[in-house]
Formats: C-alpha cells, sequence, structure tokens
C-alpha cells in the first residue's frame, strides 16, 4: 500500500479566436490561444472590463497536479470565482488550461523523469504575461500575477524570468520544499489513524522511508536524482524545483508581494508556511501579509460536516468577499 496523498489542491503568441459575449456587468470573455505555433498550445478565458483606457491584469497560475482553467476542484471553481470578481472592479483576468491538464495523456514515462516545473507551469505563465504586455486594451505598468498554492511557490521563480510584473500574489504558497510540505500533510493524515493499526504501521514506515529519501535529495546531483522518486514524485522534479533560490528572489527583489493565507487551511501550514514568509520578508516594506481566521486552502469558509479534511471540498462555496477586496484594494493602492 502506497502512501496517503493529497492533491497538490497543492500555467510567444496569443491569438484571440472568438469574443464570446458580453455580461451583464458591461464585461467581455475572448478565447484565447497560449503558446499558438508551439509544441503545447492551451486555450484560455481573457476576461476584460468595458474600459475605454488600458486596466490593470492579473495572470493567474495554477496548484500542483493537472488543472483547468477554473482551478476546478471537486466542487471549487476558484479561478472562475477570482475572473469574474475582479473584472467587475476593472481588472482584467487572463485564465488558461494547465500544460499537463491538456497534454496529460501525452508525456511518456521517459518524459516525466526530466519533467520540471518549467515546463509544467513557468513557461506558460511566462508567455501568458508576455500576451497581455502585447494588448493594448491592458496597462502594461500594471500587470500582476496570483499564484495558488504550487502556484505561488512558483511565483519568484516566473517574476525572475519575466521581469515584467508589477507585482505579486501569494494565495496559500509557501517558501519551504515541496517535499517537506508533502511530508507534513501525510503526517497529519496518519495522526487520524489509529496508531496500533495495521494501516497505520504501513504508512508510517513508508512515510520515514520516503522522508529519508528526500533528506539524501540535497546530496545528489541533477542527473543522479533521475533514478529516485520521493513521495511518488519524480526526484529530478524535486530536486530541479529546489535549485531555483526562491527565498533568494523574494528578498532581493522589491516588486510588491501580497501574501495571503487561510488560517483552517490543513494543506499549507500557518506556522511553518505563512509564518516563514512573515519571518523571511519581516524588513521589507514591499511585503504585506493578511491571515484569514476562517478560510481553507481555497479561502472559502466552511462550517459542515468533513470540515478540516477533503470531504470540504466537495460541499461547494466560493472565494469569500473579503479576499477579493483586499486583492482589488492592494492592487489599485499598488498602482497608483
Amino acid at each position: 500500500m502506497y502512501l496517503i496523498k493529497t492533491n497538490g489542491l497543492l500555467f510567444i503568441s496569443i491569438t484571440f479566436l472568438l469574443v464570446l459575449f458580453s455580461c451583464s456587468h458591461q464585461s467581455v470573455q475572448e478565447e484565447v490561444v497560449i503558446g499558438e505555433g508551439s509544441a503545447y498550445p492551451l486555450e484560455g478565458i481573457l476576461t476584460l472590463p468595458s474600459a475605454h483606457e488600458p486596466v490593470p491584469a492579473v495572470v493567474l497560475v495554477h496548484g500542483s497536479g493537472p488543472s483547468d482553467r477554473d482551478q476546478s476542484v471537486y466542487s471549487y471553481n476558484i479561478f472562475k470565482d477570482l475572473a469574474q470578481a475582479l473584472t467587475e472592479q476593472e481588472i482584467a483576468v487572463l485564465r488558461y488550461d494547465k500544460r499537463t491538464y491538456t497534454y496529460q495523456d501525452s508525456f511518456t514515462e521517459e518524459d516525466l523523469l526530466t519533467f520540471t516545473v518549467y515546463e509544467e507551469t513557468v513557461e506558460d505563465a511566462v508567455r501568458a504575461i508576455q500576451h497581455l504586455q502585447n494588448d493594448s486594451r491592458i496597462d502594461n505598468e500594471k500587470i500582476f500575477l496570483i499564484g495558488h498554492s504550487q502556484g505561488g511557490m512558483l511565483a519568484p521563480r516566473i517574476y525572475d524570468a519575466s521581469e515584467n510584473l508589477a507585482g505579486l500574489i501569494i494565495m496559500a504558497g509557501s517558501p519551504r520544499p515541496l517535499w517537506e510540505i508533502i511530508y507534513d500533510q501525510n503526517l497529519a493524515i496518519l495522526e487520524d489513524l489509529d496508531p496500533d493499526s495495521t494501516l497505520y504501521e504501513t504508512n508510517h514506515q513508508q512515510l520515514i522511508t520516503e522522508y529519508e529519501k528526500a533528506q539524501q535529495l540535497a546530496d545528489l546531483t541533477l542527473e543522479e536524482s533521475i533514478n529516485e522518486t520521493i513521495f511518488g514524485l519524480p526526484g529530478y522534479y524535486l530536486k530541479e524545483m529546489e535549485s531555483f533560490n526562491s527565498e533568494a528572489v523574494l528578498r532581493e527583489q522589491s516588486v510588491p508581494l501580497l501574501i495571503l493565507q487561510g488560517e483552517k487551511d490543513f494543506q499549507v501550514n500557518v506556522e511553518k508556511d505563512f509564518e516563514a514568509y512573515q519571518s523571511l520578508l519581516a524588513d521589507r516594506d514591499h511585503a504585506h501579509f493578511i491571515l484569514y481566521p476562517d478560510l481553507n486552502h481555497f479561502f472559502i469558509n466552511y462550517q459542515g460536516e468533513g470540515k478540516g479534511t477533503i470531504e470540504e471540498y466537495h460541499q461547494g462555496g466560493h472565494v469569500e468577499d473579503v479576499v477579493i477586496d483586499d486583492i482589488v484594494n492592494w492592487i489599485k493602492h499598488t498602482s497608483d
């Protein structure tokens, strides 16, 4: 029996295909293709307010795993929530299907041995940013990135690869290595099992084994890591991801940062992740932090049966208005 794991629950050209419709709040949605002419073109949507002058815009970057443009997870569609709400506040939003969602059946086992977050997320996010910069309806000086979960973890790398962003919004991200977060997620699940059960013992031993392998990852070369699998992920993927120093980028750059976290998030830890950002950026005036007492990993307030487990994601809900308001106010304040 393999480890119990939670989903990541833990992105140069774009061409317009069709203007779909005008919404009741006078916004327009246009279908787009990111990376047209590349090996992996991606379909998406640009949602625009009906302004007569260039407007601020955001690119939405997914968390881990295959995900569509709405970042549909069970009953949640938080990227659709963000796109609709931000557009109502005169902010354009670009969202698109993730490469591993559109082409998940195209990658061979050999491909995955050396697959990295650059191919999975970074390259497409940079292409999306470049598109917005070439759109006369977008204010080039006011393009922001919103990364959720692993997308937030990769926000510094995307910024480093583009360096044309007005600010980064990290939602439920972490400055820690991905394997540490996966380890904590598994450990939390084990704590709910009977410690005397066979299920507990089997998974506990496997968890220790994977943790020890992860700790040894630092001593391996990138080539040596190809032969490893850690917490179900290719060692090369984890090693390459750690090779980029996100903490250094966050500290050395002065790009405005908004870091958001739900206190009831059981996938990303407030003490180990949100407070790690606070400690890392304690003396940086460009970083702003907001912790929401009753919100989960998707910034939704759920108080019913199954609270604190994956079950709550099946119950539906929308990103809370207070989160939308904070994002809008921060973007407008930063843009002034």
